[in-house]
């Protein structure tokens, strides 16, 4: 990690697509740590009909110092997003990253949903069948505040419009298939 980096998605992401290339998996998943799934995960999975595919979901039932303060609305980022891909595809997943760089907080469900677009994956919006709880991040446990996560975002924005031109994807495009995903 360069200095004053706590960590890098980008960098979990590559050691999971080796694990994924070297094993019998699945599925490539990947969450937040803020959430819970519930155990018929798999189940709801297995009815998506195609092949390969990435279905994601914002969480929908928001949990504030152990009370449920909203069930209905989505709340913030998709924090969960699974990929069901081939190991071919896995292996070009790889490799269109290679250029990719993010570090700390922010931009994650952005390039994942340009990542399955790159790929040419039929996305999959689970909201409707999944009940995700979110739980309220607790800044006071750690040196996060809301300053640290906007200049960490912006400096990932700059890392994902290079991502965007190097696997030749319009913003435009994006916005379009990203607004009829989630609405």
């Amino acid at each position: 990690l360069p200095p004053n980096k706590k960590y890098s998605n980008k960098l979990m992401l590559e050691n999971s697509l080796d694990q994924f290339l070297k094993n019998d998996f699945q599925y490539l998943i990947y969450s937040t740590a803020d959430i819970l799934v519930p155990n018929n995960l798999f189940k709801i999975l297995s009815k998506i009909k195609q092949d390969e595919f990435c279905a994601l979901v914002y969480p929908n039932t928001h949990v504030i110092n152990g009370t449920i303060k909203n069930n209905y609305w989505p709340h913030y980022g998709i924090d969960l997003i699974v990929f069901k891909i081939s190991k071919s595809r896995a292996s070009k997943f790889k490799e269109i990253i290679k250029e990719y760089n993010q570090y700390d907080w922010g931009i994650n469900e952005n390039f994942y949903i340009a990542v399955s677009e790159a790929l040419g994956l039929k996305v999959t919006n689970l909201f409707k069948h999944i009940n995700i709880l979110k739980f309220e991040n607790d800044f006071e446990a750690f040196t996060e505040d809301r300053t640290w996560q906007i200049k960490s975002w912006k400096e990932n924005q700059g890392y994902f419009l290079n991502f965007l031109k190097h696997v030749k994807l319009s913003k435009v495009n994006l916005l379009s298939d990203s607004f009829k995903i989630f609405f």
